[in-house]
């Protein structure tokens, strides 16, 4: 893409927070800075972590019957999901990567989290929107896991962020 990191990043998380994300904790973001100093990244979040508790195949089946009986008068629970929004410059351009990371302690998001939904809708908006400024150089990609270990977004790399943050508050 044709946006400087910090830009893409920006976009992105504006992206996000429209969808009703939150921004993620400050300390969060310096960490996965220090841990990942070439990349360009910020953390939002939706969720809560009594959502991710729940979650397994009795409360996923319960959820189906009840919203397919209610529709969508019922509001789902969301688990606790982080997005790391990350880029990083490139001879070719910018490359930005939103990877969502879920449950409590920030696995690798296979698409089956309650927040897909929002997920999907701000990343479908932020490429229509670098689309028509014509900043894309090639049609995004998907994938499940970020496999790049110096990738802030990288699920080891977050739950170690994670792991760092927490040690500093006790």
């Amino acid at each position: 893409m044709r946006e400087a990191p910090e830009h893409a990043v920006a976009r992105a998380v504006d992206s996000l927070l429209a969808q009703g994300f939150v921004p993620g904790a400050p300390a969060l973001e310096a960490e996965l800075a220090r841990l990942a100093p070439t990349w360009t990244t910020r953390v939002v979040e939706i969720g809560d972590d009594a959502a991710t508790w729940r979650r397994g195949l009795v409360s996923d089946v319960v959820d189906v019957v009840t919203l397919g009986l209610a529709g969508r008068f019922v509001p789902r629970k969301v688990e606790k999901t982080w997005v790391v929004v990350t880029a990083r410059p490139t001879a070719d351009g910018t490359d930005v990567v939103l990877a969502p990371l879920a449950g409590r302690w920030g696995q690798a998001d296979t698409g089956g989290t309650t927040a897909k939904p929002w997920v999907d809708a701000a990343a479908g908006a932020l490429v229509q929107a670098w689309r028509a400024g014509g900043v894309l150089l090639r049609e995004p990609t998907t994938t499940p896991f970020v496999g790049d270990r110096d990738c802030p977004a990288y699920p080891r790399t977050f739950r170690r962020a994670q792991k760092e943050v927490r040690a500093r508050r006790a």
